[in-house]
């Protein structure tokens, strides 16, 4: 495995320099994988050495040290390393035998003295040329080498020198450079009297993307992100495996898990007296509650006969449904009206978008409400003159803390709030977005739309019109958890995301060594997929 730090996966796609293009002639590649949400080199390589994201460990900066130590599977308490493939290789004897070795060229002690503490052999050097010097000598003297990494960072040093552009010369001629001692390193290997007998998997990637200033990296933005990985071997086919586009959401877990605009803030996103009012939002469950759960809402109470309205994931038929209530039920402690429920089933699979709309409207004199999951459209109901402004209740996304249940995990997405009554079409035409355009033919009436895609921070903005100050804002920023998922309507058959944290089960699948469920890999060797090309 091969390391380029800091080759950016722009700049090398757009680069192409000579040897990264002849090795995709047979491989399997990707220029929209997803490294860890820490982009810090010790998060980067985290996701590459662990198989596991950083966040699970507590890793903030370099130090590659635990910084909130859990344990792990073994049980053994706090452990002062993280857990990674070195060690797996080890126990599973594709390392430090005799017949199998392990050997780590880098020029990063630390990298070298804590994520590869188990490999055997591990050798410093002081720059990339070395590195590459260091990495030949091994390829041309250890008969019984098995698996190797290189780590070469001097398009890291010239990127943060420079910045992270192809355009920029000096970047540039970095890359070019690190791309011939991989054309070096892999003719070296090639040249193994034993190569015909061997079957290697190259595998080449890097450790972060970059903002769009073509400076900074460190965050959890998508930008920031997105790296490449290479996997090739002589036998693999050629193919770039498209990855579908995606967005950063922020998952919420149960009743202890919200996020409150107060409701001094919040007053334009009652349902008025008269006059049209829309919501909409994408959902994806993670898990299914088997109780109703409120999981967004402007409501006194979760069911206790409130003022407001609440999103409810219904748990006795997984079904979704509005509450609006103005204290006037007569049905005991619920909301006075409930939309939907009826046409509005929660996908049957887990981790996939519903695209989900609640309008008022008025129609003949008379005041309607009605839901739409999919495009597909509840029967309305006759609301009468409710309206739920009073009392004044707070903006939450996320459960509501008198909610029934222990409440579902759920991401929520792509919020907007109209005061009017958007069309069906309008509707159903933004069932596969995650965005709104100021083109909008009603963008004058968004009144709050939160993309809710900020990757990293502490607010959550609105970025509707003459919505100044109407942001969520947040202090326990450190235990929320940013997903990197796809789109709506982006998973095609053709498409499917890889991460960094991929690596490590591959090498697992081509060394033929077990991975242990207690482990808990978050990535897939999905190379597997492809083993009639290269299994003979």
């Amino acid at each position: 495995m091969i390391v380029a730090e800091g080759a950016t996966s722009d700049a090398v796609k757009e680069i192409m320099p000579s040897n990264i293009s002849q090795l995709l002639e047979h491989a399997k590649f990707s220029w929209n994988t997803y490294g860890d949400a820490n982009t810090t080199e010790g998060g980067a390589w985290v996701g590459i050495t662990a198989g596991k994201s950083s966040i699970g460990y507590g890793i903030v900066d370099s130090s590659l040290s635990i910084s909130d130590a859990e344990g792990e599977e073994e049980d053994h308490g706090e452990i002062g390393y993280i857990p990674n493939y070195s060690q797996r290789l080890l126990a599973a004897g594709k390392a430090g035998v005799n017949t199998s070795r392990m050997v780590v060229v880098s020029p990063w002690q630390t990298l070298l003295d804590v994520s590869f503490k188990f490999a055997d052999k591990k050798i410093y050097a002081n720059d990339d040329e070395a590195v590459k010097d260091s990495a030949i000598k091994t390829i041309n003297e250890s008969s019984n080498l098995t698996h190797m990494v290189i780590d070469l960072n001097s398009a890291n040093i010239a990127g943060r020198q420079h910045g992270f552009s192809s355009s920029n010369i000096q970047y540039k001629d970095a890359i070019n450079k690190v791309d011939g001692y991989i054309g070096e390193i892999v003719s070296a290997l090639k040249a193994r009297p034993t190569y015909d007998i061997e079957d290697w998997l190259i595998i080449i990637t890097t450790t972060h993307g970059v903002k769009p200033d073509n400076i900074t990296y460190g965050g959890a933005t998508i930008a920031e992100r997105k790296i490449f990985t290479i996997y090739h071997n002589e036998n693999i086919n050629k193919q770039e495996i498209v990855s579908p586009e995606l967005t950063n959401a922020l998952s919420l877990n149960g009743k202890a898990d919200s996020i409150s605009m107060p409701a001094s803030m919040a007053t334009a996103y009652d349902i008025p007296a008269e006059g049209g009012y829309t919501i909409m939002f994408k959902i994806r469950s993670i898990t299914k509650s088997g109780s109703n759960t409120a999981l967004l809402s402007k409501a006194t109470h979760g069911y206790q006969n409130p003022y407001g309205w609440a999103f409810i994931m219904v748990g006795s038929n997984k079904t979704y449904r509005f509450g609006i209530g103005d204290r006037s039920s007569t049905n005991g402690n619920t909301f006075k009206y409930y939309i939907g429920g009826t046409d509005t089933e929660v996908s049957a699979d887990l981790n996939v978008w519903d695209a989900i709309a609640f309008r008022v409207y008025d129609s003949a004199s008379t005041r309607y409400a009605e839901m739409y999951t999919n495009g597909k459209r509840s029967p309305a109901q006759n609301i009468g003159n409710m309206a739920s402004a009073a009392p004044a209740s707070n903006l939450v996304i996320g459960t509501i803390a008198t909610s029934l249940g222990s409440g579902a995990h759920a991401i929520i997405s792509n919020l907007s709030i109209w005061n009017t009554a958007l069309t069906t079409d309008e509707i159903v035409n933004a069932n596969c977005s995650m965005s709104i355009s100021a083109t909008h033919p009603k963008y004058g009436n968004l009144i709050g739309y939160w993309p809710l895609d900020e990757g990293e921070g502490s607010v959550l903005k609105n970025y509707a019109p003459g919505a100044t100050g109407k942001d969520f804002s947040f202090t326990d920023f450190g235990k929320r958890v940013w997903n990197l998922v796809d789109q709506a309507c982006a998973i095609s058959e053709n498409t499917f995301q890889t991460s960094s944290t991929d690596i490590v089960p591959t090498i697992f699948y081509w060394l033929n060594a077990s991975v242990a469920d207690s482990w808990a890999l978050e990535g897939k060797a999905w190379l597997k997929d492809y083993e009639t090309e290269f299994v003979k």
